[in-house]
């Protein structure tokens, strides 16, 4: 579906969609009636143009609401691409490419998944404010990464690509995420912020950085603090090809809405060794 805004102001949104009600589960249809199984949202294969915002969700509750995301194309839009508040789940495959607007994708107290997409912005790729602690990296399950996160694409024209703005955390270790600072002359980072107290060492390995190949992170606990170290290591890796494959695991997500996860070797063990 195409959505198209007024592109006369700049107030209008392609999608605004806010959940104030506590009724936050819906019952399964299926022959065991009385299983329920979490509410979720899907927004799959949309083009969005024109407007202040191409998607706004608002989540008042006090749980996270999962939306799936899949497949969206945001072209142009004046302020922001996705502005997320308390929502989880999957956000994958989705493009926004306009080194114009400010925001790529705004995060408030939330934590999704966030797998193959393209964020661009002229500011910043990813703004969190709140906790948030979304995920850019596949999990290890003994000898298979599943993934659930990582191999996004994220270049912002002036400032970071990914920047908390209070206490959170991200992760991106073994993500295969390619971060660019297209102005490298901008006193700009891959990565900035404010992390997690419990975090002493931020680990972002297997990813590739441009331009240069260095990673620029810059993360503190508060202001008494200096910045916590990082590990990086730089490796082979090309972050521009796909995953090689060994398997998969489908994710039933309701409403008839099936989602693949794919898996590979886990490959950790001798990058470490």
């Amino acid at each position: 579906m195409a959505v198209a805004s007024e592109s006369a102001s700049p107030f209008y949104t392609g999608i605004f969609l806010k959940n104030s009600s506590t009724s936050g589960q819906i019952e399964a249809a299926a022959e065991d009636e009385g299983t329920i199984t979490p509410y979720s949202l899907n927004i799959i294969h949309n083009t969005f143009t024109n407007g202040s915002a191409s998607m706004i969700l608002a989540n008042y509750i006090s749980d996270y609401l999962p939306y799936y995301i899949r497949g969206n194309t945001i072209t142009s839009v004046s302020n922001i691409g996705i502005l997320g508040m308390k929502i989880c789940g999957t956000t994958r495959d989705n493009t926004i490419n306009n080194l114009n607007i400010p925001l790529g994708i705004h995060l408030v107290n939330s934590s999704p998944n966030l797998y193959n997409n393209v964020i661009g912005a002229g500011d910043l790729s990813l703004h969190m404010i709140g906790y948030c602690s979304p995920n850019l990296g596949p999990s290890i399950s003994g000898s298979q990464l599943v993934w659930t996160g990582g191999k996004n694409r994220l270049s912002s024209n002036r400032y970071d690509n990914i920047q908390l703005v209070t206490t959170s955390n991200i992760n991106t270790d073994w993500g295969q995420n390619r971060f660019d600072l297209i102005d490298s002359a901008q006193s700009s980072y891959h990565i900035y912020g404010w992390i997690d107290t419990n975090v002493n060492t931020y680990n972002s390995r297997n990813n590739c950085w441009y331009p240069g190949g260095i990673a620029k992170i810059y993360l503190r606990k508060n202001y008494s603090t200096s910045p916590i170290p990082t590990v990086t290591d730089n490796t082979t890796i090309n972050c521009s090809t796909e995953i090689d494959p060994n398997g998969w695991e489908v994710d039933s997500l309701g409403n008839g809405i099936h989602d693949s996860i794919m898996l590979s070797a886990n490959n950790t063990v001798v990058l470490l060794q």
